[in-house]
């Protein structure tokens, strides 16, 4: 029998900075945070909302279900991309991470337009 709170012990710690321009090296900060994901029920947690805020990419993952029940159509965030699984949430990240529109690679693709 598993216990999600047994593995919180091993999760990043939250510590004061003095200087906020110059964290030190080892630190994340939100400046590290490429993209959030979470499930698509849970989208009034602090994780979306802060990415929300920050204007983070939100990756809501539809496979993952809750007993909760704040989607994006309660919400109205402007940063989530919905997917169907895990597996396509990390297609996501990668894709944000190396620049790669997501438009692109979503079906319809669109036609190249003439440039005259």
């Amino acid at each position: 029998y598993f216990c999600v709170l047994k593995g919180l012990a091993k999760a990043p710690h939250l510590i004061p900075l003095l200087d906020l321009d110059n964290p030190p090296p080892h630190l994340i900060t939100l400046n590290h945070i490429g993209a959030v994901v979470v499930p698509a029920s849970c989208l009034g947690g602090i994780p979306a909302l802060v990415a929300e805020f920050s204007n983070i990419p939100l990756i809501a993952v539809r496979d993952n279900t809750t007993i909760l029940n704040v989607t994006n159509e309660k919400m109205h965030m402007k940063n989530v991309i919905e997917v169907n699984s895990y597996l396509e949430a990390a297609g996501v990240v990668m894709a944000l991470r190396e620049g790669i529109s997501l438009k692109s690679l979503r079906r319809p693709i669109e036609c190249v337009k003439r440039v005259q």
